[in-house]
């Protein structure tokens, strides 16, 4: 799996700051999401969702398309 460098740099603004442990956790999250429903992709929403995982201040509000 590979991600876009837009997704990537919006992950570290958002909460990875460049800390290994941070990032460590947000690519555990998103590889267990991803490997347990099959039909998600990578996405800011899904960043957004694992995000609010790691920070539980963080809010998750889908957006529209």
């Amino acid at each position: 799996m590979s991600a876009q460098l837009e997704l990537i740099l919006y992950a570290d603004d958002m909460a990875g700051h460049g800390s290994f442990r941070n990032w460590a956790r947000i690519t555990l999250l998103l590889y267990e999401a991803l490997e347990e429903n099959s039909g998600l992709t990578l996405s800011k929403d899904l960043i957004r969702w694992v995000l609010s995982r790691v920070d539980p201040t963080t809010r998750h509000i889908p957006q529209r398309r």
